[in-house]
């Protein structure tokens, strides 16, 4: 099939609704909505078509946020479906882009591979560099890509419009800008420029659950649900092992070895390393994968429950239901805690049983060790025993 979206009719969206309820099955979408989605697909390629209106278009509307098409009496219609279809034709390559589009793609394409093959990040950090680039060049350029045209001014103008985490994108915006003077696409070294953003050390200690309030909190977690039975089978990982969040989203089916009884885990910056699985979690996890786990094509270990029935990608839910359960616990933390708390809790147990820092930064993955430094000022025995007194002197007598 030609590589683009031009087809048959005049909208050329009908002619790839056959294939894509095809693909809509094979990733678990129940019968009614693949039913809802094709309805309200014919329905936008009638209005898109009345107008003179191609998918091409369609498609550019969409990625810009744009209404698809005017319905009667000009209600605009945002059309359930169109999203994956366009997932589809991107997977497909039936989805050619064209102009400043085809121009940022092809650039942010190039940005990728030397984010991985020169710096070695991740697919979660090539993603989010990558979309801090298109933002950038998408405020920079309307019509035409001219990186040569690139000023300080552009720079800080974008930096001073995207209002929060300012430090994280100023650091991928230095990392975007040093690879277009590396690769002769600015004739500036405009990172060299940018103001460094503050970053203001959180001196509190870390909030760490006590021995007695992790284990009521893994009792209490409910399981009526193959939902719950999941969820409960990454707290359970989170707080036995001290994993990140997406540590424990990254897993594969084939990280768990069940014959020597351990995990794989894909740290930062492509770190890998093993850990053993406590009696405990294996039961869990066992349980989850033959009993509750879809069937489903891909190779994650945790996988959302509805379709695409691909790997789950946040834990927000999650996070939203570990609030509720520690306020109804009584237990006194503050409202945006979530999941870290159980690494914290981990570090500091491991504190109290005697590890030392070096010890405990090898179990939480930390590279350097000053990152585990923290949690030596959360062993308060300990602490008493190397503070000197407090100097106390005696008042003169009047």
């Amino acid at each position: 099939m030609n590589a683009s979206v031009t087809a048959q009719g005049p909208s050329g969206l009908l002619s790839h609704l056959s294939n894509f309820r095809v693909e809509l099955r094979s990733q678990g979408y129940s019968p009614q909505t693949i039913k809802l989605y094709m309805s309200r697909l014919r329905g936008l390629d009638r209005l898109a078509s009345a107008e003179g209106i191609d998918l091409r278009t369609l498609v550019d509307r969409h990625i810009h946020g744009h209404s698809l098409a005017v319905g009667p009496a000009g209600a605009v219609m945002h059309v359930e479906g169109f999203h994956a279809l366009v997932q589809y034709l991107a997977r497909k390559k039936l989805l050619a882009p064209h102009g400043l589009q085809a121009q940022i793609e092809h650039l942010l394409s190039r940005f990728a591979k030397h984010l991985d093959v020169n710096r070695g990040l991740r697919p979660a950090s090539i993603i989010q560099y990558k979309a801090v680039a298109d933002r950038f060049l998408r405020h920079c350029f309307k019509d035409e890509l001219q990186t040569q045209r690139l000023s300080a001014r552009d720079v800080l103008g974008f930096l001073s419009a995207v209002g929060n985490h300012v430090r994280y994108i100023n650091t991928a915006i230095k990392t975007f800008l040093r690879f277009l003077f590396q690769t002769g696409l600015i004739s500036k070294p405009l990172a060299e420029g940018l103001p460094a953003v503050r970053r203001i050390r959180k001196q509190r200690l870390p909030r760490a659950l006590s021995p007695d309030q992790l284990e009521g909190v893994l009792e209490a977690f409910p399981r009526a649900t193959p939902i719950e039975r999941r969820d409960r089978a990454i707290v359970m990982l989170l707080a036995r092992l001290g994993l990140r969040m997406r540590e424990v989203l990254d897993f594969r089916l084939e990280d768990v070895d069940w014959a020597a009884g351990d995990v794989l885990i894909r740290g930062k910056g492509d770190y890998f390393d093993r850990m053993a699985l406590p009696p405990d979690v294996a039961v869990v996890l066992t349980e989850y994968i033959e009993k509750d786990r879809p069937a489903t094509r891909s190779a994650s270990l945790f996988v959302d429950h509805k379709a695409p029935l691909d790997r789950l990608e946040k834990g927000t839910n999650l996070h939203r239901q570990l609030r509720v359960m520690f306020k109804d616990a009584g237990i006194d933390l503050p409202t945006r805690t979530g999941s870290r708390v159980f690494r914290h809790t981990f570090a500091t147990q491991l504190v109290s049983e005697g590890k030392s820092i070096a010890q405990v930064a090898n179990l939480l993955r930390h590279r350097k060790l000053a990152t585990t430094m923290i949690y030596a000022r959360t062993d308060l025995k300990r602490l008493r025993q190397v503070a000197p007194p407090w100097p106390i002197t005696k008042r003169r007598a009047a």
